[in-house]
C-alpha cells in the first residue's frame, strides 16, 4: 500500500467534512420534530454502542490478559482463575455459601505455605481482584492505618443500617467520635447498666416459660425470643427507652428496627444495593431525599408498589423508608429528651450523670458535649466548643441498634445452638453457674462476679470465635503501599474474613472448626499452650470484635449481655436439637444471623438435672 502524500491527505480530510456538514446541512433542512427524533436516535445508538464497544475492548484484557498474565498478584497462591464464572469470577460460589466456607477452603488449599505470603488472591465480577488477608503482620498494618478504608459500596449499605456514625466514618471524624464516645462505655458504667437489665432477663425467662406451658419440652425458636429480650436490654441501656419488646412486639421502634432488620437478607437487601449503587451517588441522595418527606412519599411509593410485582425493589423502599423514618422520629424526640435532662442536672451542678440515674450511653454522651462546650467556652469564648445535633444522635442511635443488638442477638442465638450439639459443655456450664447460684446469697450475679466465671466466659469466647456475629469486613487501599511485602496499589480491594482467621487449623490446630471452650483455659487439656501454633497472635488471630482503629467500641458490653442472657437460661432451662439431623445456616447480611431462627426443644430444669450439675 503506497503512503498518502500530505496533499492527498488534505484532500482526503477535506472530503470528510465536507460530507458531515453536508449531513448537518441536510439534518437542518428536516422539521425541527424529525430533527429531535433523529438526533435521540442516534444518542440513543451511540450510548448502546460505545458501551458495547468498551466492552468489548475491555473484556479480553480485564477479565482474560490481566489476571492471569498482568496483575502484581499474578504470582500470589489463589484459586485458578479457570475454576470461577467467565463474568462474575468467585462470585457466584461465594453468593452459594455460608460466608467463610470458601475463604476457609481457600486458604486450606492454597495458603500457609513455606515462603508464601499470608494472603489469598481471588477473581470476582468483571475481573475485579481482592486479596483475601490472613498475614497478622499485614492485618495490624490495615487496620491501624487509616489509608485503608471502607469500600465506597461498603460504606453505602452500611450506613443504611447504621447510620453514619462510628461504623462509617474515616479519618479524623472517626477518631473525634470515637474519643466522644469512649467515656461511655468506662466499666463503671457498663456495671450499672448491667443492673437494669434484670427485668428484661426476668421477662425473657417468662416468655421461655410461658411457651412450654404445661408440657414436658416444647420446640421453641430460641432466637425469636432473645432477640426481643435484648433489644429490650440495648434500648434501656443505649438510651434509657422501654421498648418491652417481649410484651409489645406492636410498640413503634421495635416494629420499626425488625422490619429493618428483616430487609437485610435475600432479595431485599439485593433490591437496596440496586438502588445505593446507581451512579453518582444518585441512589443515596434519592433514599435522603425520601427520607426528608416521608409523609408526602410513603403514599406514593406504596401506590406504585401495589401496581405490579416488577415494582419489588419499590416496596423494600417504601418499607425502608417507613422504618427508618420512625426510627429517627423517635431519635429526635429522645435527644431533646435526653438534652433537657443533661441541662437540668447541670444547673444542679451534678457533676457525675449517675447520682440521678442517667446512666444510659446516650445520656452520658450527650453531658461529655455539654461539658465539653462549657469547658471550650471557659477558655477560648466557646470557639471550638462541639455541640451534639439531630442528625449525629440520629447516628448513634442507629449504631447501637444496628451494631449493638443486632450482633448480641446473633451471637447468643449461635452459642444456643452450639450448647444444643454439645450437650457435655451444656453439662458443664449449667453446673458453674449452679455452683454459682448455691454459694450466692442475692440469687443475681453482680457485674463484676459474672465476670469471673471462668467457663461461662470461655464458652462466649469461643462461640465468637467458632461463629463471628460479624464474619468479616473489606478494606480498599487509598494509598501505594506494602503489606508484608506484597506490593498494592492504590485501590487494591482487601477482604478479611474473621471467619477463616478464627479458625485457621495453622494457628489453632487440628480442631479449629470446633467448639471447644477448654481451649481458653490454661488448665485445661486444650489450654492456649497446647491447643495454639507459634503463629497465634492475640489481636490478629482472633477477629471476632475487628481490631485496630475500628476495634468494637462495645465489645465489654455484648460479651456481659451474652452472659447474662446465658446465665438465666442455663440455671432454669436445658436444651437439645429438635432432631439429630437437624443443622442451621448461616445467613450473611450485615451480620451472620441463623437462617429461619434457632429451633430447640427447650424444658425446665429437673432434679436429675441439679444433681447431674
Amino acid at each position: 500500500m503506497v503512503p498518502l502524500s500530505l496533499a492527498q491527505s488534505a484532500d482526503a480530510l477535506n472530503g470528510y467534512y465536507t460530507n458531515l456538514y453536508g449531513y448537518y446541512a441536510a439534518l437542518r433542512a428536516l422539521p425541527w420534530y424529525s430533527q429531535i427524533l433523529i438526533t435521540g436516535l442516534l444518542s440513543i445508538i451511540s450510548s448502546i454502542a460505545i458501551p458495547l464497544l468498551a466492552f468489548v475492548l475491555y473484556y479480553p484484557y480485564w477479565i482474560y490478559l490481566r489476571p492471569r498474565y498482568f496483575s502484581p498478584f499474578r504470582n500470589l497462591p489463589g484459586p485458578p482463575v479457570s475454576e470461577g464464572h467467565w463474568f462474575w469470577g468467585e462470585a457466584i460460589q461465594l453468593i452459594n455459601k455460608e460466608y467463610g466456607t470458601y475463604q476457609t477452603e481457600w486458604n486450606r488449599r492454597f495458603g500457609g505455605k513455606p515462603g508464601q505470603p499470608g494472603f489469598i488472591k481471588t477473581v470476582g465480577p468483571i475481573g475485579l481482584e481482592r486479596l483475601i488477608v490472613f498475614s497478622p503482620t499485614a492485618l495490624r498494618q490495615i487496620m491501624n492505618d487509616y489509608q485503608y478504608t471502607k469500600p465506597p459500596f461498603a460504606s453505602r449499605i452500611l450506613s443504611q443500617i447504621t447510620g453514619h456514625g462510628l461504623l462509617t466514618v474515616e479519618y479524623d471524624v472517626h477518631k473525634k467520635m470515637r474519643r466522644d464516645l469512649n467515656p461511655a462505655f468506662a466499666t463503671k458504667y457498663l456495671a450499672m447498666q448491667y443492673e437494669e437489665c434484670a427485668p428484661a432477663l426476668a421477662a425473657m425467662c417468662d416468655e421461655f416459660d410461658r411457651l412450654i406451658g404445661n408440657k414436658d419440652a416444647e420446640v421453641i425458636n430460641a432466637y425469636d425470643v432473645v432477640t426481643r429480650a435484648l433489644l429490650d436490654i440495648i434500648c434501656l441501656t443505649a438510651f434509657g427507652y422501654e421498648v418491652d419488646s417481649i410484651h409489645n412486639s406492636d410498640e413503634p421502634l421495635s416494629k420499626a428496627y425488625h422490619t429493618l432488620i428483616g430487609l437485610q437478607g435475600g432479595g431485599n437487601l439485593a433490591a437496596l444495593i440496586v438502588i445505593l449503587s446507581l451512579p453518582f451517588g444518585v441512589g443515596t441522595a434519592f433514599i435522603e431525599g425520601l427520607l426528608r418527606k416521608n409523609d408526602y412519599w410513603l403514599p406514593v411509593l406504596h401506590k406504585i408498589a401495589s401496581a405490579s410485582w416488577l415494582f419489588y425493589p419499590v416496596s423494600v423502599l417504601a418499607e425502608y423508608v417507613d422504618s427508618v423514618g420512625t426510627i429517627q422520629r423517635i431519635a429526635e424526640r429522645l435527644l431533646a429528651q435526653k438534652t433537657a435532662e443533661a441541662k437540668a442536672l447541670k444547673r444542679l451542678q451534678t457533676h457525675d450523670a449517675s447520682q440521678q440515674g442517667k446512666i444510659d450511653v446516650l445520656s452520658l454522651i450527650i453531658k461529655g458535649a455539654l461539658d465539653a462546650e462549657t469547658e471550650a467556652e471557659k477558655t477560648n469564648n466557646g470557639k471550638t466548643a462541639r455541640k451534639m445535633d439531630a442528625r449525629e444522635c440520629k447516628a448513634h442511635i442507629m449504631t447501637f441498634l444496628g451494631a449493638g443488638h443486632e450482633t448480641t442477638s446473633s451471637g447468643v442465638s449461635w452459642t444456643i445452638w452450639l450448647l444444643a450439639n454439645n450437650l457435655e459443655v451444656q453439662r458443664k456450664l449449667r453446673s458453674e453457674c449452679l455452683e454459682f447460684l448455691a454459694q450466692s446469697s442475692s440469687g443475681h450475679p453482680s457485674y463484676y462476679e459474672l465476670r469471673e466465671l471462668k467457663y461461662l466466659n470461655a464458652v462466649v469466647v469461643e462461640s465468637l470465635r467458632v461463629r463471628p456475629s460479624v464474619p468479616g469486613t473489606f478494606r480498599k487501599s487509598t494509598k501505594d503501599s506494602y503489606l508484608d511485602g506484597v506490593w498494592c496499589p492504590k485501590g487494591t480491594y482487601l477482604a478479611i474474613s474473621s471467619f477463616a482467621i478464627n479458625t485457621d487449623p495453622r494457628v489453632w490446630g487440628p480442631d479449629a472448626a470446633d467448639f471447644v471452650p477448654e481451649r481458653w483455659l490454661p488448665e485445661e487439656t486444650h489450654g492456649n499452650s497446647s491447643s495454639v501454633s507459634a503463629e497465634w497472635d492475640p489481636t490478629y488471630s482472633y477477629m471476632s470484635f475487628i481490631a485496630g482503629n475500628h476495634h468494637c467500641i462495645g465489645k465489654n458490653m455484648a460479651q456481659i449481655e451474652m452472659k447474662a442472657v446465658l446465665f438465666q437460661m442455663i440455671t432454669k432451662f436445658a436444651w437439645t436439637k429438635v432432631s439429630e439431623d437437624q443443622t442451621i445456616r448461616g445467613d450473611t447480611a450485615i451480620t451472620m444471623k441463623p437462617r429461619g431462627g434457632v429451633p430447640v426443644r427447650l424444658r425446665r430444669l429437673t432434679e436429675e438435672d441439679y444433681a447431674a450439675a
